[in-house]
């Protein structure tokens, strides 16, 4: 049976989401090379962290209680890679198709999330699809450019 998704299983699941991406940029880091796409994941990885550590700060302000231990199941494939993705062979460039599905679906996680809120959690959410909306174009843009 579901339930309702809660303000505080929201936040908790949206701190989840950053803290995967994070990690998702940092293993991608570690698998290239190539300087520009490094100082490129780098950046990303740094972002996610921002994120992560607003969201927690956020969670201090609005929560009603403590936020739940975990993520919930809404959120297990938004910001994280298969376990294809680390196979050999697989190019940074495929890597990063996957890391643009997940940005894509953050960005509607949080657009949901905005739309579900009011005040100050509404604007809180909206900044970050719009944060994520960035990470779509500069994530599609690297996929384009990079061979």
């Amino acid at each position: 049976m579901n339930r309702p998704l809660t303000i505080e299983q929201a936040i908790r699941n949206a701190v989840e989401i950053e803290r995967a991406a994070a990690r998702f940029y940092r293993r991608l880091l570690e698998a290239t090379r190539r300087q520009d796409a490094r100082e490129f994941l780098a950046n990303l990885a740094a972002e996610e962290d921002a994120h992560a550590q607003a969201v927690s700060a956020m969670a201090e302000r609005v929560a009603h209680g403590e936020l739940p231990s975990a993520a919930d199941h809404s959120v297990e494939a938004v910001e994280s890679a298969p376990g294809w993705a680390w196979k050999e062979n697989v190019s940074v460039r495929q890597a990063m198709q996957v890391a643009l599905e997940a940005e894509e679906h953050a960005q509607l996680f949080y657009e949901t999330l905005s739309q579900a809120t009011e005040g100050v959690l509404q604007e809180f959410f909206a900044g970050l699809a719009r944060a994520e909306a960035g990470h779509v174009v500069r994530v599609r843009f690297a996929i384009e450019t990079w061979e």
